[in-house]
């Protein structure tokens, strides 16, 4: 479509080679003609002129504004990939952000020193087999007597 309308434009513009084309002749009044032709008087080749002149600025205008309206769109198109664009790397940059939490708080978990038990564990075991036997000697005694 945008060639078509192109190409029309272009062979509206240059439409005033075709009526330059051919012989042309100034006459006067009573002169003979060198060829035969149609005769225009000076009325209907202003007319002529003023037409192809009008139809230049015509398509010239239809042009521009063609053109200005494709700027239009495209610098809008162009404007909302650019706030796509700035959405996406706001978006992201967060995610990585809570991902990189996610992450050291995970390492603090895994990484985290661990007291060794191993002597409290001893101990409790000691004291219990110590309480117990002093418990079951102290039952002894008393069911002996």
């Amino acid at each position: 479509m945008k060639i078509l309308s192109f190409f029309l434009c272009f062979l509206i513009v240059f439409q005033t080679t075709v009526f330059a084309a051919g012989k042309s002749v100034t006459l006067k009044k009573n002169q003979k003609a060198p060829f035969p032709g149609t005769l225009l008087d000076a009325k209907a080749i202003a007319e002529i002129l003023a037409k192809t002149k009008k139809l230049k600025e015509e398509t010239k205008l239809k042009l521009t504004q063609q053109k200005e309206k494709l700027k239009i769109q495209h610098d809008m198109k162009y404007n909302l990939l650019k706030v796509d664009m700035s959405a996406l790397q706001k978006r992201s940059a967060e995610i990585i952000k809570l991902k990189n939490e996610e992450l050291t708080r995970l390492q603090k978990i895994v990484f985290k020193p661990k007291r060794d038990l191993t002597i409290l564990w001893f101990t409790i075991g000691v004291a219990i087999g110590v309480g117990s036997t002093i418990g079951i000697a102290f039952a002894i005694k008393e069911v002996t007597k």
